[in-house]
């Protein structure tokens, strides 16, 4: 799914994905793209940082709110924007590093090299297979586990495995001897 306020951003980057064989969804804004991503879950949003409701970052929250799996990609310039006028400037350092901590894939700086973001995105849909694929057999993992029946197996099992020898246990013939 591509996600920007600006339709000629929008048409670029959808025929760009077009020309690479992908089928993208697009959104205007933050709110509808949580609407089309809860609908049809698309494997990858690339969005702008600067949509006219809300920043990439609360989209990206949003969506990982969704789908813990969600692949994003932030798209980002120097300027920080609302409602298509420039407000400040952003710290893009600060800004990427709360990107990466909220679990976006990937954060672009504008302008944008199209083949690098094609084979970004290609990577993006292969870690988020191979993220699934850990998560549906770690259940599978565990189920083999064998639970221990006690503490008297787990300390056999340590012993065999540190070799302590195991305690010997005192026979009733033992003489035993206090001092007084």
């Amino acid at each position: 799914m591509i996600v920007s306020s600006s339709p000629l951003i929008r048409a670029v980057f959808h025929d760009m994905f077009l020309t690479a064989r992908w089928t993208p969804l697009l959104a205007g804004d933050g709110d509808e793209a949580t609407e089309i991503f809860r609908g049809w879950r698309p494997s990858l949003v690339l969005t702008d940082f600067n949509l006219s409701d809300m920043t990439g970052l609360e989209l990206l929250q949003d969506l990982r709110h969704e789908d813990q799996d969600a692949v994003v990609i932030i798209l980002c310039g120097g300027a920080y924007e609302r409602r298509g006028k420039v407000v400040g400037f952003l710290d893009l350092e600060a800004v990427r590093a709360a990107g990466l901590k909220l679990g976006a894939y990937a954060f672009v700086l504008k302008p944008v090299d199209m083949d690098e973001l094609l084979r970004l995105a290609d990577k993006a849909l292969t870690a988020r297979e191979t993220a699934l694929q850990r998560r549906l057999l770690l259940p599978q993992q565990w189920s083999e586990v064998r639970p221990l029946t006690g503490v008297s197996e787990l300390l056999g099992m340590f012993a065999a495995v540190f070799s302590v020898p195991a305690p010997r246990r005192a026979s009733t013939d033992s003489v035993v001897s206090h001092h007084r």
